[in-house]
């Protein structure tokens, strides 16, 4: 069935009339499927209790180190293993480099880390830091990005 919407919309994502419809690759497919109200479980109260705490600590960067996370974002995502992937912002570099960290740590703990583990033990100090611990892939230019993550 090829769906066609009015007023010359070309993609549609959410609920309307008991379908979801989402926008596939480079939206030139939109997928309809019938609406199923799903329970949560703990995983999902796990995730989200995560991230939340990853938008909390986020929120107390420095704008300085944001934008390099943006510079940096933009270089990865212009490499040719990532051409036709949905590109990256700077707090999807930011989730990932946490997530990374945590993963590595044992004593940083995804769901309850604070401002003080990532900069106090020097895990999070600015992009250049991050590349070259290993908490993010490697780009050209990356050992310009030395804005601190914190005060």
């Amino acid at each position: 069935m090829k769906v066609k919407f009015k007023y010359g919309i070309k993609s549609f994502s959410g609920t309307l009339d008991g379908l979801v419809y989402s926008n596939y690759e480079s939206r030139d497919v939109v997928i309809g499927k019938l609406y199923s109200d799903q329970t949560l479980t703990s995983q999902n109260h796990a995730i989200g209790n995560s991230m939340k705490n990853i938008a909390s600590v986020y929120a107390l960067t420095n704008d300085a180190f944001k934008d390099d996370l943006t510079i940096y974002a933009v270089k990865l995502y212009n490499q040719p293993e990532y051409y036709g992937k949905l590109a990256a912002n700077k707090y999807s570099m930011f989730c990932k480099a946490v997530y990374n960290i945590c993963n590595n740590n044992d004593s940083v703990n995804i769901s309850s880390f604070s401002v003080d583990d990532l900069s106090v033990g020097g895990l999070m100090t600015n992009v250049k830091g991050l590349v070259e611990a290993g908490y993010l892939p490697e780009v050209d230019g990356y050992e310009d990005l030395t804005n601190n993550a914190f005060n």
